[in-house]
């Protein structure tokens, strides 16, 4: 590795590039997966030019570099993945850096800024050890307290190891499990009093290109598991993404988060408020349904008014997110409903319903007893010449009570100009009522109907005529003349007595003179 190409004396770690990660197909026709072409996925380094086929090289490994630079590898594609290389480092001095090593690098950790050095390869590599040679002129002791870390971009830095001790020779870390990335990062952390740095003179990168992990893991170290792609092999094989969504009841970027089917153990459905025609529910959200998954889950309003409380009506669709209530509306008076609300979840077209809450049993108020058209009222003599008004209206089983029964019957009529009222109380099976007048005039009807909630209707009839009573001589009830006798009997007594009267007095009071 020449550590002279790109070397900038910083202060400071610099910001490192974002390189998009692509993974090599080996679908497509030509592709190169092993081969001497530096362009081939795996580069063959062979002891012999062009004989890497099928992956193998039958005469064995280049040779020709000194140790440390060797190949291994079915291909001879296992080996200094840093060579020639560009490098960054913060430095107080830099010698040129060759093999053997005619200069070294002296990163620099002065006032407190950590000694680094870090190396950017390019493409992806798996790597799987670093070797870093020390110097030679009595500044050995101080290439000590290190770390040595893998990553593709700054916020995924992953350990390789870290070495304590002094190395005065040479030191090989192996890292844990193969990693993955695009930069090799070397770090003694600072301390405050001291200016010691950490020079080296080479370091070795052992690896090869990384074409993504097998189908089913990513990440660095590929043993992280896929996630449910709804390709499993289109994902990002670094990173876990999935490409093309998820399957069924899976979710998030990686497909790993399982939407569960919601089961309700809870008797929490409950009735709010109820009128004649509508019925307000309110329940109780499921549990553990995290803030994040609420878009895929709902409640399905139903009802029925079967006995059995089978053939549910759908009312209502209600997310998640929403106020676990409803106001069901348009309901029939005095009707028992069966009312259901069932959990659901939801993945694009697909709804799976599940346990759902315990079945209310709720019956709709009663409401005002329905007497339109309802009383009729006709004005009769009888033989003997009395007025008769007979009222008569529907039977209680034929008009809509609007509940049980009817608890009550109320018959009034008065005079038009009257304010005195005659109130009949009458059974609920009487449906007609005959009322002779004896005052002629105009008569108000009023029907007054009780059901038992306590709901009153009524209706009226006003202004029936009634003559004055009849006789069998004068059957159309109009007024007779007064006998003329007896009429004129009765003033002539009157006459007489009040002359009786005077002469009376006039004797008395001669008397007393």
């Amino acid at each position: 590795m020449d550590l002279t190409l790109h070397v900038r004396f910083l202060q400071s770690r610099p910001s490192l590039f974002i390189i998009n990660f692509f993974i090599f197909s080996i679908i497509y026709s030509g592709y190169c997966l092993y081969g001497d072409d530096p362009n081939c996925a795996f580069q063959c380094h062979c002891a012999v030019d062009n004989e890497c086929s099928g992956g193998t090289c039958p005469s064995g490994c280049d040779t020709s570099l000194p140790s440390g630079y060797t190949w291994g590898g079915p291909s001879c594609q296992i080996g200094n993945v840093g060579l020639h290389k560009s490098t960054n480092m913060t430095a107080s001095d830099f010698y040129q850096m060759t093999y053997p090593a005619t200069g070294c690098a002296h990163p620099a950790n002065a006032d407190g800024v950590p000694a680094e050095w870090w190396t950017y390869l390019g493409d992806l590599y798996k790597i799987y050890n670093i070797t870093i040679y020390a110097r030679k002129d009595g500044h050995d002791d101080k290439l000590q307290q290190f770390n040595l870390t893998i990553y593709n971009t700054s916020d995924n830095e992953v350990l390789c190891g870290y070495h304590h001790d002094p190395v005065y020779t040479s030191i090989t870390i192996t890292c844990p499990s193969p990693l993955i990335g695009r930069y090799v990062h070397f770090m003694r952390k600072a301390e405050a009093t001291k200016d010691e740095g950490a020079p080296f003179c080479e370091v070795v990168i052992i690896g090869h290109k990384y074409i993504g992990c097998e189908d089913g893991v990513y990440e660095t170290n590929c043993q992280d598991q896929c996630g449910h792609c709804k390709t499993n092999i289109v994902y990002d094989r670094y990173n876990g993404t999935c490409h093309d969504g998820c399957q069924i009841w899976w979710t998030d970027t990686k497909c790993n988060t399982y939407i569960e089917t919601p089961n309700n153990t809870d008797e929490n459905l409950m009735v709010l408020n109820k009128t004649s025609d509508s019925i307000e529910i309110r329940w109780e959200h499921i549990n553990g349904i995290s803030v994040n998954l609420r878009r895929f889950y709902g409640y399905l309003i139903q009802y029925s008014i079967d006995l059995d409380g089978t053939n549910y009506r759908d009312v209502a669709i209600v997310s998640y997110d929403s106020d676990p209530y409803w106001k069901i509306e348009n309901l029939q008076i005095n009707t028992i409903y069966y009312i259901k609300v069932t959990p659901y979840r939801k993945f694009g077209d697909n709804k799976e319903t599940g346990k759902a809450y315990d079945t209310l049993e709720v019956k709709t108020d009663c409401s005002a007893p329905d007497t339109s058209s309802f009383i009729n009222a006709t004005l009769t003599y009888s033989n003997n010449g009395l007025p008769n008004i007979s009222v008569t209206w529907q039977m209680i089983s034929s008009i809509n009570a609007h509940c049980d029964n009817i608890t009550g019957i109320s018959l009034q009529y008065k005079l038009s100009t009257s304010t005195n009222v005659t109130s009949i109380n009458l059974n609920p099976d009487v449906n007609i009522f005959v009322i002779v007048p004896d005052v002629e005039g105009q008569y108000d009807i009023k029907l007054i109907i009780k059901n038992n909630k306590g709901y009153t209707s009524s209706s009226e009839r006003r202004g029936i005529h009634v003559n004055a009573p009849t006789t069998d001589n004068n059957p159309q009830g109009q007024r007779s003349s007064p006998p003329i006798i007896p009429t004129i009997v009765g003033s002539l007594s009157v006459v007489v007595i009040v002359i009786i009267v005077v002469i009376v007095s006039a004797v008395l009071l001669w008397r007393r003179r």
